[in-house]
């Protein structure tokens, strides 16, 4: 069994179902209100641990209502998790889902990993096949990590989201780096992606492999020398893209330990992703290995 260690957050996400995502200046009302935990971190580690994987996850919670929901529903996933304890309130996503099933997420977050809690954890990263990263916890935290995470020759996976810092270096060295389109465009300063001035940038940052998602319009691979276009999986009826970044991440990760094949990772993924639009909400729609069968 592979074993993955994840850092994020946890914590609270409202939904408000939407006609439509508003416009500047524009109040809108909600059709209806949802609430589950959640956050980038949390879903990975979800994800990865129904996709068969043995997950280690580290992240902060408040001493409230929240924080207790989300050590329930790790427990429940069977998710080995380690909850630092913070005297503030766990933090708080709302997430807006329009009816053609685009999304905004506003977060609130008060709450921080510190480098005192990734020292304890240090020793679950050692005993991880690969360590998966995003952009929600403290620069600081995520330097460190990705530093102890290269000193023990680690599968590192950085799903640079949300885009917040603009450090070219941070991602130098990385197995695996997976923004979506606009992620993509900010990290190389491009209104519009040059596939050749990529390739080259990735060179120099000594990236193994930069894997940018598109949506529905499918994805592209970056390695050595040359891009690849992977189309997107069809489906009829999207009702939720919340979430499908953080399936498709946990996903690709899986299938790369299992079968150490990039491409037909990236087409794994992209199915599995394509299974969790098809349902409203996060929890729910978070695919298992066996899903992949039964289509």
């Amino acid at each position: 069994m592979s074993k993955v260690a994840i850092i994020g957050i946890s914590g609270d996400s409202l939904f408000y179902e939407v006609d439509h995502l508003p416009q500047k200046g524009e109040s809108i009302s909600t059709k209806r209100l949802h609430r589950e935990a959640g956050g980038k971190g949390f879903n990975q580690a979800i994800a990865c641990k129904r996709q068969g994987m043995d997950v280690y996850f580290l992240s902060a919670i408040g001493k409230d209502d929240i924080g207790k929901e989300c050590i329930r529903i790790m427990k429940k996933e069977k998710v080995k998790a380690y909850f630092s304890y913070k005297d503030k309130n766990t933090a708080v996503a709302s997430i807006l889902s329009a009816d053609n099933g685009d999304n905004e997420v506003i977060l609130y977050n008060d709450i921080e990993i510190d480098l005192n809690d990734l020292e304890k954890f240090k020793k679950h990263i050692k005993a991880s096949d690969a360590l998966l990263l995003t952009y929600e916890i403290r620069k600081d935290v995520l330097k460190e990590a990705i530093r102890y995470g290269k000193e023990n020759n680690k599968i590192i996976v950085i799903n640079p989201a949300p885009y917040v810092y603009d450090d070219l270096d941070l991602i130098g060295d990385a197995f695996i780096v997976s923004p979506n389109e606009n992620e993509a465009k900010k990290m190389f300063h491009m209104d519009e992606l040059n596939y050749d001035i990529v390739l080259k940038k990735i060179k120099d940052l000594n990236i193994k492999y930069l894997i940018i998602t598109l949506g529905e319009k499918g994805s592209l691979l970056f390695k050595e020398d040359n891009y690849y276009k992977f189309d997107a999986v069809k489906c009829d009826h999207v009702l939720d893209t919340t979430g499908a970044g953080d399936v498709y991440n946990a996903c690709l990760l899986s299938y790369y330990l299992d079968n150490n094949n990039i491409v037909e990772a990236i087409k794994y993924a992209s199915y599995m992703s394509s299974i969790s639009v098809r349902k409203k909400y996060v929890l729910d729609s978070i695919p298992r290995k066996e899903d992949y069968k039964n289509e």
